[in-house]
C-alpha cells in the first residue's frame, strides 16, 4: 500500500469517526487508534446455515451516510476496544443462533 492510500485510509476513518462523535460513549477515550464501530442494535447475517449476530462494515458506510444526509449515529456508536469487546461478549453476539434456514 502505497503512503498516499494509507493517508487516505486514514482520513477516512478519521472523517467517519468524527461523525459518531469523536470518542466512545462509554469512557470518552477519543484515540482514534483504538475506536471501534459497533452496531447498537446487532444485526442477524447467515453464513453456512448458521444465524449470526453482527456482520461486517466500514468506515466508508458511516462516510456515506454523512455524504446522503443520513444520522449514522442512529445505527452506529463508538465504543473503544476494551468497551466494544465487554460489549460482544455480553451480548454473545460471536455465538451462532444455531442452524436454522437463514430468512432473515
Amino acid at each position: 500500500m502505497s503512503e498516499v492510500q494509507k493517508k487516505s485510509r486514514i482520513k477516512r476513518r478519521q472523517d467517519a469517526i468524527s461523525a459518531l462523535g469523536g470518542k466512545c460513549t462509554v469512557c470518552n477515550v477519543d484515540d482514534w487508534r483504538v475506536l471501534e464501530f459497533d452496531h447498537i442494535q446487532p444485526i442477524q447475517w447467515c453464513t453456512n446455515n448458521l444465524t449470526k449476530r453482527n456482520g461486517q462494515h466500514n468506515t466508508n458506510t458511516v462516510n456515506q451516510m454523512v455524504k446522503d444526509k443520513l444520522d449514522p449515529t442512529t445505527i452506529y456508536q463508538l465504543l473503544c476496544a476494551n468497551h466494544h469487546k465487554i460489549k460482544t461478549i455480553e451480548n454473545q453476539d460471536f455465538i451462532s443462533k444455531g442452524v436454522r434456514q437463514c430468512n432473515l
